[in-house]
């Protein structure tokens, strides 16, 4: 099972209206980090909702609740893996505003920050409406339960959470084959960079309208909303049909390390040092073979980029040099050097300088 098999259901659904294409930078109020290419080792990618519209003669949220299915692919740590996520009413983190003309919802995060280690890179979106009176809202709230349980961490730990990917889209599937849901709209894409000029940072619309009708020329990003007009600065927010404006970003540098694996060296590191009252030659050789063991975690980490890499190594070691430095030393006199430690901890700091003296 896999999206393929999705995106299949959902072509055949009868009211499948796929209308999609990009906002050309010049239309766009933000244009900081837009129409740059994202590199391989160099970037990490950000997949978001920017605003989902939907309007009332769909009878959203009377007869029907949304159903938002997105899913990434992308190659992580040697594996291709999926990233599916569901938005539903249930999950948005602010409730939906309510408009004359319909309903808005704004800002959902779906996949990223994470690395962009080259090859295929997929991209899909589908808009569905499930009727509220069905046995399969039980399904729905089991899925947002399942992604929930990874509030920031989807982002963080793929790991963990490419372990229930694949169960995430069996019961996505099931969503798609009943007969009381049904895809309004969708859009699947497939970069590959190596061969294709087109893997850029930007946004793009998935728009339920007929693709004949629309005048690109006149939509616009104001404010990561979607407007209609003349120019950028007389545009009006766009109001005539549901549609999904979503983008994708770039980044060298992620905010979030201290909840990646390798941090809990660091910690245990710091630790250490702080119980240390002097540094003896072989409490620095401990440290030294520590740290080497820290940097090696942070080098072959599957969530940074290489300029990253750098920086996280350096940043590390100015801190421990600032605890090793603060280190106030004991009098000799008082043979102190392994202040606080049991025999246990003793032996295996000796274990450990055994294995730094060892010629190979």
């Amino acid at each position: 099972m896999g999206v393929t098999a999705i995106w299949k259901k959902v072509k055949e659904s009868p009211s499948f209206v796929p209308s999609e294409f990009s906002i050309p930078v010049e239309q766009i109020d933000q244009k900081t980090g837009l129409g740059q290419a994202i590199v391989k080792d160099q970037h990490y990618f950000l997949v978001r909702v920017n605003e989902m519209f939907l309007s009332y003669k769909r009878k959203w949220f009377s007869t029907y609740d949304p159903v938002v299915f997105s899913n990434v692919e992308y190659l992580y740590s040697s594996q291709r893996v999926s990233q599916p996520f569901l938005i539903s009413p249930t999950m948005l983190q602010t409730p939906f505003k309510k408009l004359n003309e319909g309903m808005l919802f704004r800002d959902t995060s779906v996949a990223g920050l994470q690395p962009y280690r080259g090859g295929r890179f997929g991209l899909t979106m589908v808009l569905g409406r499930l009727r509220q009176e069905n046995y399969l809202r039980k399904i729905l709230s089991l899925l947002e339960d399942t992604v929930t349980a990874f509030p920031s961490g989807f982002s963080t730990v793929i790991s963990g959470y490419s372990k229930i990917a694949n169960m995430v889209l069996d019961n996505i599937e099931t969503l798609f084959d009943s007969q009381d849901i049904e895809a309004v709209m969708g859009y699947r894409q497939e970069f590959v960079p190596a061969v294709q000029d087109n893997f850029f940072t930007g946004y793009r619309v998935l728009m339920n309208s007929d693709e004949g009708k629309l005048d690109r020329s006149r939509f616009f990003v104001r404010n990561n909303s979607l407007y209609y007009g003349q120019s950028l600065e007389d545009s009006e927010p766009y109001r005539r049909d549901d549609y999904i404006l979503y983008s994708m970003m770039a980044a060298t540098h992620r905010d979030d390390t201290e909840s990646l694996p390798f941090h809990q060296q660091y910690l245990e590191l710091q630790k250490m040092i702080a119980g240390m009252v002097e540094l003896s030659g072989d409490e620095r050789k401990l440290i030294n073979g520590k740290l080497f063991s820290l940097q090696d975690a942070v080098r072959m980490s599957a969530d940074l980029v290489r300029p990253q890499i750098i920086d996280q190594i350096n940043l590390y070691r100015q801190d421990l040099k600032e605890m090793i430095d603060a280190r106030k030393p004991l009098s000799s006199a008082r043979g102190i050097h392994q202040n606080g430690k049991d025999e246990w901890e003793k032996e295996m700091d000796s274990l450990g300088l055994e294995l730094l003296n060892l010629n190979y």
